[in-house]
């Protein structure tokens, strides 16, 4: 150990035996009667800690491992690195020990380092009847809340369809996963595709440690998802019917973030925030979708601690809801703290919503005698943006000015970078700036370079003066705005919401910036994914960027978010 204590349970060492990249091996730890492996993810901002107390944002991958070595299939995404943690557990009498089932002490079956925990291994299985203690396949648990009632931390194998009504209140540090057939000795033995897991019921989560991750994993929820200050949240291969409700209360700010991967989200997801500082929200590889209401909405309230929010959303498609994205920062302020919300959106989607697609909105609030501030940086790199009832892209800003009894001033700021976006197709504005009060302490400012503005209901650009700029053409004339153009995109079919690109598109090999002139200008705390070539190393396919589209032998990247090529679906 780096403190130079090797407890009974640590283990000293870990390794990729030569020419392999997913088998690791460890050294035994003294008094282990078997193990537990976790896995984290180094982004390209490097390794940090997260978090208002800082931790690591490792999950438990697999525990209860008999020898000293496992297999990990999965792969980084380009430009990120998995890092991992192995630690003996024991689940036998002693100081260090977890008993087999009923509730976790706080000192057992753990490394020495108090964010690295493991529960045991908890069976569920549909159809499974007669005496259980939900230790094997063979006496497993019929019901999900029957599992949880067991342990504090635990990893929950499923299998079939199960229920989990009931469940209202899930520890945090508990690791659900599916796909299992009934007979599987180990996590990576699972198949979701071939084996179904079905859990219905709502699952409702709340406060225990802020520490812990919640992670789902190859599972179909019919039901509703809420919780309240989860250390951390991970949905992964997950379809989920119902509503994704996360929300962190002034109480605590431990929330290190929320993760959303290869996901189905039947409606949506919301994120409310209070008091959360440094937490990451990344949503990737998914498809979120409502048919009323805001598909994915992020709202960040400061309170106490103020919030400071760090989002990647990328290769994603949302659709339908009344609007598509919401970011909003607003200050219902009890301390001197601001609220900061800065992120990429990079190769997604945003398709069909009632009413503006995009909207972010920074408010600041003069509250007693405290200063309140907002601030809301994006960049919109390599998305398609189509269909809606109403403007593209709105940023705004409001609610800033003096405090007349300190003179303390309150400001209130959206920025946003808009670069090789389609925008076409909305019954409203393309990009919106819109500044409510003193422009003195308001700032609301667009930049606009390589988009396309196509087939809308009013003009490309309405900035905050008012002075409505009607094409792409007017748009190059302003300052700071350049090489946009207005073109039929060509889509394959808008009307199914299949927006790929067909053969002379002038979208094809038109994108401006490449993945250097890109990041020369990014802020160092929005995670930019920069690798491959483009800043989104992906298209919405998961196809690479960059390619040579047009055939005049120079590979550049497409506007929007379908790179066109051979082996577009």
């Amino acid at each position: 150990a780096a403190d130079g204590f090797v407890g009974p349970l640590d283990v000293d060492d870990l390794w990729f035996p030569p020419g392999q990249t997913d088998r690791l091996e460890w050294s035994p730890a003294a008094e282990a009667d078997s193990y537990g492996l976790y896995r984290g993810t180094i982004g390209v901002e490097g390794f940090r800690l997260r978090g208002a107390v800082p931790r690591y944002g490792h999950v438990c991958l697999a525990t209860k491992l008999p020898g000293t070595q496992a297999l990990d299939p999965g792969r980084p995404r380009p430009g990120t690195a998995f890092y991992y943690i192995a630690t003996g557990l024991r689940f036998s009498e002693g100081p260090y020990a977890m008993p087999e089932s009923g509730m976790l002490s706080q000192d057992g079956a753990q490394a020495r380092h108090p964010r690295i925990r493991c529960g045991p291994r908890l069976y569920v299985r549909e159809g499974a009847s007669g005496p259980s203690d939900g230790l094997s396949w063979e006496t497993a648990d019929p019901t999900l809340q029957d599992a949880l009632a067991r342990a504090s931390r635990a990893e929950v194998w499923i299998a079939g369809t199960v229920p989990a009504q009931g469940v209202t209140d899930v520890w945090q540090g508990i690791v659900l996963y599916g796909g299992f057939a009934g007979s599987e000795a180990s996590v990576w033995e699972r198949d979701p595709a071939a084996h179904a897991t079905v859990v219905r019921g709502d699952l409702g989560m709340r406060w225990h440690d802020g520490s812990e991750t919640f992670l789902l994993d190859g599972i179909e929820l019919v039901g509703d998802i809420t919780s309240q200050a989860l250390g951390g949240f991970v949905l992964r291969d997950v379809h989920v019917r119902g509503d994704v409700v996360l929300a962190l209360p002034s109480d605590y700010g431990s929330m290190w973030g929320v993760v959303v991967e290869d996901a189905v989200l039947d409606r949506g997801l919301a994120v409310s925030l209070c008091g959360s500082p440094k937490i990451d929200l990344v949503v990737h590889d998914s498809v979120m979708r409502r048919s009323d209401g805001t598909v994915l909405r992020l709202s960040a309230e400061g309170c106490i601690l103020g919030d400071s929010v760090r989002m990647l959303v990328d290769d994603s498609r949302i659709e339908g809801g009344t609007k598509g994205v919401s970011i909003s920062g607003s200050r219902f302020c009890d301390g001197s703290h601001a609220v900061e919300i800065r992120g990429l959106f990079a190769s997604n989607v945003v398709l069909g919503s009632a009413g503006p697609a995009f909207q972010a909105s920074a408010q600041a609030v003069l509250n007693g005698g405290y200063v309140c501030s907002a601030e809301i940086d994006l960049r919109l790199v390599g998305n398609t943006i189509a269909d809606g009832g109403g403007s593209a892209v709105t940023c705004s800003a409001g609610g800033g000015g003096i405090f007349e009894a300190t003179g303390g001033p309150a400001h209130a700021s959206c920025r946003a970078r808009l670069v090789d976006n389609l925008v076409t197709h909305h019954a409203g504005a393309g990009a919106v700036e819109r500044i409510e009060g003193d422009e003195r302490f308001n700032t609301a400012e667009l930049v606009l370079v390589g988009n396309d503005f196509w087939a809308l209901g009013g003009p490309a650009y309405l900035p905050a003066d008012g002075a409505a700029v009607p094409d792409a053409d007017a748009v190059n004339s302003r300052e700071g705005h350049r090489d946009n153009f207005s073109a039929d995109p060509l889509y394959r079919d808008l009307g199914s919401g299949d927006v790929h690109l067909l053969d002379g598109s002038p979208a094809i090999d038109r994108a401006v910036a490449d993945a250097d002139a890109v990041c020369r200008v990014r802020d160092p705390d929005i995670p930019w994914r920069c690798a491959g070539g483009s800043p989104s190393a992906l298209d919405i396919d998961g196809e690479p960027r960059c390619r040579d589209g047009d055939g005049d032998g120079v590979a550049r990247c497409d506007v929007g978010a379908d790179e066109h090529g051979p082996t577009t679906p």
